[in-house]
Formats: C-alpha cells, sequence, structure tokens
C-alpha cells in the first residue's frame, strides 16, 4: 500500500482587520489539531515570513501542512 502524501493549505490576505482577524484566529488551534495540521508559516514581512524580493505591502500568508489531502478537505469545510 502507497503511502499517504502530506496536504497543504496556502492562503494570502490583504488589508487584514485586526478586530475581525483576532477571534478567527483564536478559533483556529482547535480545528488544525482536530485534523492533525500543523502551520509552516503564518504572517507577513516583519511578522514571521520573510520575502526573497519584491515588495508584499500589506500581504500575509498562511501555510499549513496536514498529513493528507482529506485532512486538509476536512479542516477546509
Amino acid at each position: 500500500m502507497a503511502e499517504a502524501q502530506a496536504g497543504y493549505s496556502l492562503a494570502f490576505a490583504r488589508n487584514v482587520v485586526s478586530a475581525k482577524m483576532g477571534p478567527y484566529a483564536a478559533a483556529l488551534p482547535p480545528i488544525y489539531v482536530r485534523f492533525s495540521g500543523h502551520y509552516v508559516a503564518l504572517g507577513g514581512p516583519g511578522r514571521g515570513v520573510d520575502r526573497l524580493c519584491g515588495d508584499w505591502g500589506d500581504l500575509s500568508l498562511m501555510l499549513g501542512q496536514f498529513p493528507d489531502y482529506e485532512s486538509v478537505a476536512g479542516f477546509w469545510w
């Protein structure tokens, strides 16, 4: 039987409103735990993520790793 390949979730955001993002971010950790996921990268330039070149402005990203595609789909939906 073939080994399951890891699944990834990648999301980008601009103009994040802190008052809205706080409750959203607080709700995510138990969902990650439920689907055996973890953050690989989270934030933006100067906030936990470095860029190689170009201007990211206020862009943020979230890269999460999960054990397989089904876990990613469960997390997302």
